[in-house]
């Protein structure tokens, strides 16, 4: 008996020693993993927040049938359908076309072309929540990398602070509402290519692993190729590295040499990278050889354009004529105000408090330590573009995300140096902080630029490929997209050369003249290089000045073309845009000067009148009157109007 009670013992012995083997192992893999874990833990709350604000969103779109059309959301931003047009004439084509197309159209396109040849027009509507989250992983990474140079020692305490950046940059309204579902735009990744392209840089400088300066360059070039404005921010972020690197004498020959390739805006900038990185042993030849490159292929001529649309953009020169400028028009490109800035960042507190952190927090930590002083400097151009939100618009503001999240963390990161004692107190209260700031997130969200029955109408459209549509900027893309016309006036030639005619069509009271107006644009684009087209209502002055052209307009009759036909395409929603048209062209192109100094209405003897000049406007009585004598009406309903010219 006592040795039955003996042998069991040893069994029960060894069945204890293998599970305590067994958990032994379990707690030193959980231990040797547990970063891992909270990584993924971590940027699935980020993902898991982002994806369920999203459909949110998307819920409240789908209440209304309107906002759907073949069962998929309408997109939410003027220019998709410009990138949705090219995106799904990549994606129809053979791999022959496909590869003449790469160097012609947008790279949003490409990539849009390849996801909707898998998942249909649904691309278009998910691709900017797919890839705009990818914004806040960048971010929660980049936070990390920032603060082990911060005296921050757990580091848990550093992946806490890294989501709570994340979330802020993440789910600040100037960035999210500008990547919601729909919002099929180059906005989904234009924070996050220059911010992984700084990002290995500032590890190049630190580690001067080869391929940390590579993946710099790749995505440098990726950056400018995927919208040419983030130049602006590589190019600055150059100046600066060669300011503090020439002051403490830590010039890297490489590092010069593939900036200036990834500025230089050219199609073999990868190329001329490859060579760069073959011959990185001899890197003064290299430099040269960039040198070269930046000068021969334009590195400056980007920015120069920028300056001049946006610094000096109030007025359009052309020749010896004055235009009005699209730039203070527009509610993008409206300069801010504080209350604007602070709204679209989250609230006065998170601005104030994200702005103070990163330039006087920032500003001392990189002061102390040389290693994050680098990245500091690369990272002042977002705050001088988003900053620049006062004088170019508010659509720059988007660029403050980074830097009011790093700000904030910087912040809390000095609070819990300085204060040690209460660090468990400062954490918790920046994790109620951030509930608090989700919870009373308020966002202005895009509607879908078109109804289903207004793109229905347009569908039924008998227009053929080559004719020729004109209507307000606003839905030049929408209605190329949907109708396979050729548009003169769209989101990406709205300047006031071309608005001026168009405007001077809807505007004018003369029927007559706007026919023979339109058709002469349309001959104009027939003929004309597409590149050209913002000279084709000054082309055909033929030494007149455009107020004379306009008066011979009037009294002459000129003949449409018979191989294509040209239709006047005006939805209601045109209607309050009116005053904004009319900026256009109200003006004498001659001296820039206004022409009449009245309003839509009149206020006279207590009662609100229209004025009489916009009340008898070809638009408001092609729209609300039917009255176009020189025109055929083939639709009008609720939503829209639409008229051909006559043969």
């Amino acid at each position: 008996m006592k040795g039955r009670n003996t042998e069991k013992e040893k069994q029960e012995e060894a069945l204890n020693s293998q599970r305590d083997k067994k958990d032994s192992i379990l707690e030193s893999f959980f231990s040797k993993h547990k970063d891992a874990y909270l990584h993924c833990l971590f940027i699935f709350t980020i993902c898991f927040v982002y994806f369920l604000f999203q459909y949110l969103e998307f819920y409240k779109f789908a209440q209304n049938p309107q906002n759907f059309i073949n069962d998929t959301l309408i997109l939410t931003s003027y220019d998709s359908y410009y990138y949705a047009k090219f995106a799904k004439e990549f994606a129809l084509s053979n791999i022959k076309e496909q590869l003449s197309l790469l160097s012609s159209i947008p790279p949003l396109s490409i990539l849009g072309g390849i996801l909707s040849a898998i998942f249909k027009e649904t691309a278009f509507t998910y691709s900017s929540v797919v890839f705009g989250v990818i914004f806040g992983i960048i971010m929660y990474v980049c936070i990390l990398q920032i603060l082990q140079f911060t005296n921050t020692e757990s580091t848990t305490q550093n992946k806490i602070l890294a989501l709570i950046g994340s979330m802020l940059s993440l789910l600040a309204p100037h960035y999210f509402q500008r990547t919601i579902i729909g919002y099929f735009d180059t906005d989904m990744l234009i924070l996050s290519l220059p911010l992984l392209s700084i990002l290995f840089l500032w590890k190049y400088i630190l580690q001067g692993r080869s391929y940390s300066l590579l993946a710099f360059g790749i995505f440098s070039i990726a950056s400018i190729n995927w919208h040419n404005g983030i130049s602006s921010i590589l190019l600055s972020s150059f100046m600066l590295y060669l300011l503090y690197a020439t002051i403490k004498k830590e010039l890297q020959l490489d590092i010069i040499s593939v900036f200036l390739i990834a500025l230089t805006p050219f199609s073999y900038s990868f190329v001329a990278l490859f060579i760069v990185f073959v011959l990185k042993k001899y890197k003064y030849l290299i430099l040269v050889i960039s040198i070269i490159y930046a000068y021969y292929f334009g590195l400056f001529n980007p920015i120069i354009s920028q300056v001049n649309a946006y610094l000096f953009g109030e007025i359009q020169h052309s020749n010896s004529y004055i235009y009005t400028s699209v730039v203070n028009l527009i509610l993008e490109t409206t300069p801010a105000t504080f209350i604007d800035m602070a709204s679209r960042s989250g609230g006065i507190i998170v601005f104030i408090c994200g702005i103070f952190g990163f330039c006087v927090i920032g500003l001392i930590f990189a002061l102390k330590n040389r290693n994050f002083a680098y990245i500091y400097l690369l990272l002042i151009p977002f705050l001088l573009l988003g900053i620049a939100s006062f004088k170019l618009g508010v659509r720059f503001s988007m660029f403050l995300s980074p830097i009011i999240a790093i700000g904030i963390v910087l912040l809390i990161a000095f609070l819990l140096h300085k204060l040690q004692k209460y660090k468990n107190i400062i954490l918790g209260m920046s994790i109620i902080a951030l509930g608090l700031f989700i919870a009373c997130m308020k966002y202005e969200i895009p509607q879908p630029i078109l109804s289903k029955s207004e793109i229905q109408s347009l569908q039924k459209l008998p227009i053929k490929n080559g004719d020729i549509a004109f209507s307000w900027w606003d839905y030049g893309y929408a209605i190329s997209y949907f109708t396979e016309s050729i548009t003169l006036l769209d989101g990406g030639r709205h300047a006031g050369i071309i608005n001026y005619p168009i405007a001077e069509i809807l505007l004018n009271t003369n029927q007559r003249f706007a026919k023979n107006l339109s058709i002469k644009l349309a001959q104009n684009m027939k003929s004309m290089e597409k590149s050209q087209w913002n000279f084709i209502f000054t082309n055909s002055l033929n030494n007149q000045t455009p107020l004379e052209y306009i008066k011979t307009l009037e009294n002459t009759n000129i003949k449409k073309d018979s191989n294509y036909d040209i239709f006047w395409i005006i939805p209601y929603r045109m209607i309050p845009l009116v005053a904004n048209i009319n900026k256009f062209r109200n003006i004498n192109p001659q001296n820039g000067k206004t022409l009449q100094n009245s309003g839509i209405f009149n206020f006279k003897n207590n009662v609100l009148t229209i004025d009489e000049t916009y009340k008898n406007s070809n638009v408001l009585q092609w729209i609300l009157f039917n009255n176009n004598k020189e025109m055929e009406l083939i639709l009008k309903n609720d939503k829209i109007v639409v008229y051909k010219i006559k043969d």
